[in-house]
Formats: C-alpha cells, sequence, structure tokens
C-alpha cells in the first residue's frame, strides 16, 4: 500500500478508528524509495480552478497561499522524467524526485521497450571531476568487487555483543547484525546495503532512512500512521543507535554494535593515498583517520553520500561532493582511473 494514502486516512478521526482496526495484528514494511520508487507524482494533490472565474482572481489568490513550492519542484521534475520515457498509463518506471537540502535526488528504476533503466543521481550544482587519477572508496576490499579502486586498509571493524533489549533501533552498521537476534520491536537501517544483509538473515525491518541520515527516520517517526504500527509492536518509545560508541546521533541513545581497530599501513600504501586524487567516504571519522596518517588528502576532491556523513563534513567546514548512490559513484570515477 502506498504510505501517503495510509498517512492521510490516518489524519482523520473517524477514519483513524477503522484503520486501527485493519491494521490490527500486522506488522509493517517501509519499502526504500532508491530500489522501489513510486509512479511519478503518487501522493501529490492537485486542486484546479476556472481561469476566466468571475471573482477578480480571489479564489485563485486563496489557492495559490496553499501551494507547497517543493513539492511543485519535485513533481514537474518527476513528471518531465515521465515523458522523456515515453509516458502513459503503463509506463513500467518508478520515478521518485526528492528536494533535499539544495539539491534534487533522482530515481528511476523500471524498464522501457525491453530496455532496463536504472538511474540514480543528484541534481545541483557540483564542483566537476576534470583531472584523471586514482580513487579511493572507503569500502574494505571484500566489500567492493570493482577492480581499479583504492580500498579502505586502515580500519578493521569487529563486532561485539549486546544484551536483550526492547525499543526502536536504528542498525547503522552491518557489523554486528547477529545481534539483532537479542532485540526486539521496530528496526530502521542507515542505508540499503544493511537493510539488505539484515533481511537475508532473516530479520524483519521496518524502514531505512535510506542513507538520507537519521531526518528520514525522524520523519518516519512523526508519521501518524507509522505510529499506529509502531504501537502495536513495542510500547518502548526508546530509540537505540547501534553503531561505534563515538557516533554522532541527535535523536537515539547510542549502542555500541562493534569497534574500530586502527592498523598499520605499508609505505606503498601511504604512497598511494599521497597521490590519489578522489576520496568516497563512508564516515567522517573514517576521514579523519587517514589525514591523521596522511595530511596530504585534506587537499583531495572528497565526496560522500548525502545522509549525516554529508552533514558532518558540511559543519566542519570541509568541501565535500554529494552522490545520489556507489552507481553513482563509479558512473563520476570511472573516467578519472588510471
Amino acid at each position: 500500500m502506498a504510505l501517503a494514502g495510509v498517512e492521510r486516512l490516518a489524519r482523520t478521526e473517524e477514519s483513524l478508528v477503522t484503520l486501527k482496526e485493519l491494521l490490527h495484528g500486522l506488522n509493517f514494511m517501509i519499502l526504500p524509495q532508491s530500489v522501489f520508487p513510486a509512479a511519478a507524482s503518487q501522493g501529490a494533490l492537485a486542486i484546479e480552478c476556472n481561469s476566466e472565474r468571475d471573482d477578480n482572481g480571489e479564489l485563485l489568490e486563496k489557492l495559490e497561499k496553499m501551494q507547497h513550492k517543493d513539492t511543485i519542484s519535485e513533481v514537474m521534475r518527476e513528471r518531465q522524467a515521465f515523458k522523456s520515457y515515453g509516458g502513459g498509463c503503463h509506463l513500467a518506471v518508478g520515478i521518485n524526485v526528492r528536494k533535499v537540502g539544495a539539491y534534487y535526488l533522482h530515481t528511476h528504476h523500471g524498464s522501457v521497450d525491453e530496455k532496463e533503466v536504472n538511474e540514480s543521481h543528484l541534481e545541483g550544482s557540483f564542483p566537476s571531476l576534470e583531472e584523471s587519477g586514482k580513487t579511493f572508496i572507503g569500502l574494505p576490499s571484500n566489500k567492493l568487487s570493482d577492480e581499479g579502486y583504492l580500498t579502505c586498509e586502515l580500519i578493521e571493524k569487529k563486532p561485539l555483543s549486546l544484551e536483550s533489549k526492547n525499543g526502536e533501533f536504528i542498525v547503522a552498521s552491518s557489523y554486528g547484525i547477529e545481534n539483532l537476534d537479542k532485540l526486539s520491536g521496530v528496526f530502521y537501517t542507515a542505508g540499503v546495503r544493511t537493510w539488505r544483509k539484515a533481511v537475508k538473515n532473516g530479520h524483519w525491518i521496518n524502514a531505512s532512512s535510506d542513507s538520507l541520515g537519521e531526518r528520514e527516520i525522524s520523519r518516519y517517526r512523526e508519521s501518524i500512521a507509522v505510529k499506529v504500527m509502531r504501537d502495536q509492536i513495542t510500547s518502548s518509545q526508546e530509540l537505540f543507535l547501534l553503531g561505534h560508541k563515538n557516533s554522532p546521533s541527535n535523536i537515539a541513545t547510542i549502542l555500541p554494535i562493534y569497534e574500530r581497530l586502527i592498523k598499520d599501513l605499508n609505505k606503498e600504501q601511504i604512497e598511494e593515498l599521497k597521490n590519489a586524487k578522489y576520496f568516497y567516504w563512508t564516515s567522517y571519522s573514517q576521514y579523519l583517520d587517514y589525514i591523521k596518517l596522511v595530511p596530504q588528502i585534506n587537499d583531495a576532491f572528497h565526496m560522500c553520500g548525502l545522509g549525516k556523513t554529508f552533514d558532518q563534513f558540511t559543519t566542519n567546514g570541509v568541501k565535500v561532493r554529494p552522490v545520489a548512490s556507489m552507481s553513482e559513484l563509479k558512473d563520476l570515477t570511472v573516467k578519472m582511473k588510471k
């Protein structure tokens, strides 16, 4: 079911009573838009009025006060993409455009004329990648199948054990996922990669922030419809973040689920880092660990996702180029690799 429709039912007192009865005993999973984009403009409402009304524009003036500029700009982009694929009621392409800060996050998935559509990119003003050079991607080599990139060999993560607990949990890392068997309640993941791994291991994940940070989790928790479903699963409103003990959070209590060990790099690895031009960071703390060892990295071209890591770079005055997904990152950097 479309969450927008369920939410509208939850906002009317009479329909909320019926909705609670219909949802009784059910669990829920909000599918991430980056994997399951909705139909173009789904959930957007519009009001039309006759442009020739004889009221001196009074009604039009009132309607214009109700306009939501971000929704208009998002829907216009979704409709433009919809037309570019041919349009029509049978178009098998989900299209979602989301305004995030100063950027528009585009996700298009489906097929047109037996050709696969798999588009994920950010629209906005960015510094460009102009010179060829090596790219560092802050994932361990066993989590990155593509060759030609430098990977994270400095940091090793080791899972920690948790005690049984009930509540709501943000799973910020796939490390220590086995601990979820000891927990009960509502589960969110920071990204889709962790969501996939948890689900494959038999865990029910209620939603993912889709790499957009804690603001997305807060948005879900503010939903009346989601609250109805959450209240059926756990009576505890306490929110925990499963991550590193120093993980930043504005909304959750930290439950350490892994520890970070700093390893030694050899001279060849350090030289490769000194000569690399582009760096994609999975966390701000990872960036700090690397520039402590190789200060020259600070002058390189930095990239990261659009969630919490981007917020920390921005807050600390470090120039960084956000990317929508790993696929967009690879599209940007593949021509830059030597």
